[in-house]
């Protein structure tokens, strides 16, 4: 932990190490619900955030995850302006990023990456940033909204009840799914909307509504197993 007049980087470093997977780092409960300048976690280092330990409130105006380390816990709680994720985020209970106390910025999830939620709720309200994701995402339940911009080229995979992505503007080019039996999806977005990937829910009595408050140019393909919709205000392009 390096404390610098107003700035303040914490780091996590396993050199790389061979240490088994569940050898864990809990996050510093001195330091939960701490605004940091950085937080950098690398070198295969795994980070556990629990909320019985009082150390799951996590927040760095800038975080970087590499390619070969990770963060779990039960229910993890991520504050971040700019994030750079090329690692696992992987929670059992609930998974929530947001950027209240942080704010606006750019979140990357890298092809590679993955954000799991084993049996609960993923939040995603990085509300006003610019998100991109590439990597894998899946969760029971999942909820994206408040971005400025939402580009997805990977995978978004909720198995449950309920799937939400409601943004300013998207540009949709990997998969968008709800698998579960009775799913309520929605795409909502206020300005333009580019569908080029797939998008749907695939089981049972689900329902799957699209919104554009703008034009929206479909490439990709809409597929649903219920009741869906597509609406918007302005021009609808499929090519």
């Amino acid at each position: 932990y390096i404390l610098n007049g107003t700035s303040s980087n914490l780091i996590f470093d396993n050199s790389g190490g061979t240490s088994a997977s569940s050898t864990l780092t809990p996050f510093p409960p001195d330091l939960n619900g701490v605004l940091l300048s950085q937080l950098n976690i690398s070198g295969k280092a795994y980070v556990d955030l629990r909320q019985s330990k009082l150390n799951n409130d996590v927040r760095a105006s800038v975080l970087d995850l590499d390619q070969n380390s990770k963060i779990t816990g039960d229910s993890v709680v991520i504050d971040t302006s700019n994030a750079t994720i090329r690692g696992q985020i992987l929670a059992t209970a609930a998974a929530w990023l947001h950027n209240a106390q942080s704010g606006p910025g750019r979140v990357t999830a890298f092809s590679g990456s993955s954000i799991t939620c084993t049996s609960g709720m993923l939040k995603m309200s990085l509300t006003g940033s610019t998100v991109a994701l590439h990597g894998s995402i899946s969760a029971t339940n999942a909820e994206v909204k408040g971005l400025r911009n939402f580009s997805h080229t990977g995978t978004l995979i909720a198995s449950g009840s309920y799937l939400s992505i409601m943004v300013e503007t998207a540009t949709i080019s990997g998969v968008v799914r709800c698998t579960g039996a009775a799913c309520s999806s929605l795409v909502s977005v206020n300005e333009t909307l580019e569908l080029g990937g797939i998008l749907g829910c695939t089981n049972g009595k689900c329902a799957l509504s699209v919104r554009s408050g703008g034009d929206m140019t479909a490439t990709g393909t809409i597929s649903c197993s219920g009741n869906g919709e597509i609406r918007t205000s302005g021009k609808i392009s499929v090519l």
